[in-house]
């Protein structure tokens, strides 16, 4: 059964981690932590994952990245798409270490929110994104 659109934002107010991606086998699962108007997370990637030779697959880091911002956007009570998603690869993301995802809502002008995230290993920023998110009607 697949979660409500209100669920992140539940999990977020009840300060629990929620659990991205838990029904949707083609996703990389990620267990968030919401604080505020921002979102962490870490995951170990895998063979699975893998693009360049003991890299993470760039393709598999923007999902990771724009899966991470929209979950951050719904938590927090926007309903809303992606606009743009600008990936920076700043250098290799490497596979099977410890990795840290950060998100957070960095300004918002009506109905376009932009936000910021990174994915991180041993505290060096390996993946950026900026994102444009635009609410939509129900």
């Amino acid at each position: 059964m697949r979660a409500g659109f209100d669920a992140p934002g539940q999990a977020r107010a009840d300060g629990e981690v929620w659990h991205s991606f838990a029904n949707n086998p083609l996703a990389i699962p990620l267990d968030m932590i919401f604080e505020g108007s921002s979102v962490r997370a870490s995951l170990t990637a895998n063979a699975l994952h893998e693009g360049p030779p003991d890299c993470l697959h760039g393709g598999l880091a923007a999902h990771l990245m724009d899966g991470l911002l929209g979950t951050m956007m719904q938590a927090n009570g926007y309903r809303c798409r992606t606009g743009t998603l600008d990936i920076r690869y700043l250098r290799p993301t490497p596979l099977d270490k410890p990795l840290e995802l950060v998100g957070e809502i960095t300004s918002s002008n009506g109905r376009r929110h932009v936000t910021r995230g990174t994915i991180s290993h041993n505290g060096e920023v390996t993946v950026e994104a900026k994102g444009l998110f635009v609410e939509v009607q129900k």
